[in-house]
């Protein structure tokens, strides 16, 4: 997942977290095809707020927190998920801060879109 987007390989702790928050959100044979989410909580997951790791998104940064001539979006990358909501943990490579928000708007040419036979047209090198 970190070679497929070309983020530094000190995200491989940020990848690992994503991938066990993925797999629990999804049925497994040792549980009678039953998540493990469910098995813990005891209700079905909402799997609709996962996201391409890796994927860029605007974060929206509160206007308590920016001055007058400040953007209102910041320009992130998906690395992850919080674990106390359903928020996303993003990495800002301009601070080199990670946020975890939940006001995002992904960028829509930045994921395959395979129901209308349209592809990714970002080019890798």
């Amino acid at each position: 997942m970190i070679k497929e987007k070309d983020l530094p390989s000190s995200f491989w702790v940020e990848a690992v977290h994503a991938t066990i928050y993925i797999i629990n959100m999804f049925p497994t044979q040792v549980l009678n095809d039953t998540t493990p989410y469910k098995a813990w909580f005891g209700v079905q997951p909402n799997i609709s707020h996962l996201q391409i790791f890796g994927s860029t998104y605007f974060l929206y940064v509160p206007k308590e927190n920016r001055k007058n001539l400040d953007e209102k979006y910041i320009k992130c990358i998906l690395v992850g998920y919080s674990k106390a909501s359903k928020a996303y943990r993003c990495y800002d490579p301009l601070s080199g801060k990670i946020h975890i928000n939940r006001d995002v708007i992904f960028e829509e040419g930045d994921i395959t879109n395979q129901e209308n036979g349209a592809e990714d047209t970002t080019t890798k090198f």
